[in-house]
């Protein structure tokens, strides 16, 4: 693990220690950057939006920011190469890349989970949480904040939202898939 990636765990788990938070770190998938795993559940998030998703925030210049965002990285982002999350402001700028992405489950009832996306240009991260809301008929992909500089804050949420999670032991499910831990 890089010392960036370690800064940046570090500070989320401050993060969340002083909100009083706690979370269950999530297994990545090894082929597909949309799935992670964690006790005997699968957390799919290839079907909540259509990607690459869109979004707009508040900028300095332009005065609005368009955001595009793609967990397996399929945004080309200027000279940085492929990101999750591009920002177009004067210039694109790499928010944050798939590999090494932090998994991070809140909630399962409702739903919170956090997926922190590091690397970006200039030490970019952003947090991208996703939100079941059972009074929100349409799922909706927001901008919040950029709250601390350079660290980008984003809300999935919607009713369907809670669909991301799949108890593997169901009879549904393909049991070989099961990740043990």
């Amino acid at each position: 693990m890089t010392t960036f990636v370690c800064v940046v765990v570090a500070a989320l788990c401050f993060f969340l220690l002083w909100n009083h938070v706690s979370a269950m770190q999530l297994k990545v998938d090894d082929k597909n950057p949309m799935i992670a795993y964690g006790n005997g559940t699968k957390f799919d998030i290839s079907t909540i939006l259509n990607y690459p998703a869109t979004t707009s925030g508040p900028g300095v210049r332009p005065s609005v920011y368009d955001y595009f965002y793609n967990p397996t990285g399929g945004v080309p982002c200027n000279d940085e190469g492929n990101a999750a999350i591009c920002q177009h402001a004067d210039f694109p700028r790499n928010c944050g890349t798939p590999e090494n992405a932090i998994w991070l489950l809140q909630s399962q009832y409702p739903l919170r989970l956090h997926i922190l996306y590091t690397n970006g240009i200039s030490w970019r991260l952003t947090n991208m949480t996703f939100s079941a809301d059972s009074s929100q008929e349409k799922t909706t992909f927001e901008f919040i904040s950029e709250n601390p500089f350079l660290h980008y804050n984003f809300v999935v949420s919607g009713k369907d939202v809670q669909n991301i999670l799949q108890h593997l032991d169901q009879p549904s499910h393909n049991n070989s898939t099961r990740m043990g831990f």
